[in-house]
């Protein structure tokens, strides 16, 4: 019996030896910088499926790279995600798993949302939603998106995503954490958007169909690499990136028309009179065209014969001659916004092709809304603004007639771009 139990003791003291762990030695480049376990299946494994990552077995390729097929596939909504946030697509770490039984946890689309998460919804409502609209209509605003964001994931993805590049205007600076959770937030949201419209929008999907056209063309605007303006279009060298902004806003037309935001079962419908009082201004050659500033009548021959009824040039014109004595501010920002709701369908070929009237007229609305600083807007515009001045100077500076048109845009950005140094020193 005294020998059973020293036994038994001795087996109990024993200290229980661990089974090895067999390292995955032949796991693919993203696992490997994600520091997970890689189940090595080829020629894509289940993480980088899952998270939409080119799968690198040969070190030759990239890591972290999105799936052209992933991103989103309809050309007037692609994202153009930076270099910087391409090469670390991928680094969250996935080794949670939909299981868990954290009450706090939500998770929805395959995603496993956590407090973190639901922090930044309300920094979106209570912030960031603001800076988008007419604080008019913010009540409006707030309750739509509080219903539609868990509803539908493609929307909670682009929220979360111009909430986290908010921050980052706000920290002035770009983490690798932070611009990683922008990326991934942001090619998702594209990924189940262009799912979504492959599959066809249900009646019950337009309303966050169109919030999530909104939030797109902000966050388009605001995703701009430049720092300067000779780094910036249309001086940088040309990219098939080049003014995607500008492809975006024809697809927020195309959205507009399937969602309809001025129907009477849209959360949007108590906005209607304001959308028609948005409506695109018509396009004139009437006595309103003399309120236009003399060098831009002079420019585009509004009393010769340039100008023709359907001339590509027309509507922009028509836009700035009611819009000339309005100052650019947060209360009719959306009025300025919809200076591209009536854009001659050749005039963006115009801006692409760097015809000088075109940038002139887009420096001339670049001018218009650099008086209003909002953070998504302002960058973009300013350095743009500032490019194009020095474009125009340097290709077309002997034609006096442009150089004159130029003084306006040039002395507004410079003079904004010098208020902004003197606010936010470096």
């Amino acid at each position: 019996m005294a020998v059973t139990m020293s036994k038994a003791r001795v087996e109990k003291e024993t200290p229980r030896r661990l089974k090895a762990h067999k390292k995955s030695r032949g796991g693919c480049g993203n696992c490997k910088l994600r520091k997970v376990k890689c189940d090595e299946t080829r020629p894509m494994c289940k993480r980088c499926n899952v998270y939409g990552t080119f799968c690198n077995y040969d070190s030759k390729y990239s890591s972290l790279q999105p799936l052209s097929h992933r991103v989103c596939k309809i050309q007037t909504l692609q994202i153009p995600l930076c270099s910087e946030h391409q090469t670390i697509l991928g680094v969250i770490n996935s080794s949670t798993s939909p299981t868990s039984s954290d009450s706090t946890q939500v998770f929805h689309g395959g995603y496993q949302f956590c407090a973190k998460d639901l922090e930044l919804l309300y920094k979106f409502r209570t912030r960031t939603l603001l800076t988008l609209g007419s604080a008019e209509y913010s009540s409006i605003y707030q309750n739509a998106f509080a219903k539609l964001a868990f509803s539908h994931p493609f929307l909670l993805h682009i929220v979360l995503t111009l909430t986290l590049s908010h921050d980052q205007h706000l920290s002035n600076e770009s983490s690798v954490e932070l611009s990683a959770a922008i990326a991934f937030h942001w090619a998702r949201g594209a990924a189940l958007l262009n799912q979504k419209l492959s599959d066809g929008i249900k009646p019950t999907e337009r309303d966050a169909l169109w919030a999530c056209a909104g939030l797109l063309g902000a966050l388009g605007f605001s995703s701009i690499r430049a720092k300067t303006p000779e780094e910036a279009w249309p001086l940088m060298q040309s990219s098939p990136s080049d003014l995607d902004w500008l492809k975006m806003s024809e697809g927020k037309k195309a959205l507009w028309e399937i969602s309809d935001p001025t129907r009477a079962d849209s959360l949007f419908y108590p906005m209607a009179p304001w959308f028609k009082q948005l409506e695109p201004f018509a396009s004139s050659s009437g006595p309103e065209m003399q309120n236009l500033l003399p060098e831009l009548i002079h420019l585009c021959e509004i009393d010769g014969t340039m100008l023709q009824d359907n001339s590509a040039y027309l509507p922009s014109l028509s836009f700035f001659a009611r819009t000339g004595n309005i100052e650019c501010n947060t209360h009719n920002l959306a009025k300025f916004l919809r200076f591209f709701g009536r854009m001659h369908p050749n005039f963006r070929h115009l801006i692409e092709r760097k015809d000088p009237r075109a940038l002139l007229l887009l420096a001339y609305w670049y001018a218009k809304v650099c008086q209003c600083q909002q953070w998504w807007l302002w960058r973009r515009a300013n350095l743009e603004c500032q490019a194009i001045c020095i474009y125009l100077r340097r290709y077309h500076g002997d034609d006096i007639n442009i150089l004159n048109a130029t003084r306006y845009p040039e002395m507004a950005c410079t003079s904004q771009a010098l208020l902004d140094t003197q606010l936010c020193p470096a």
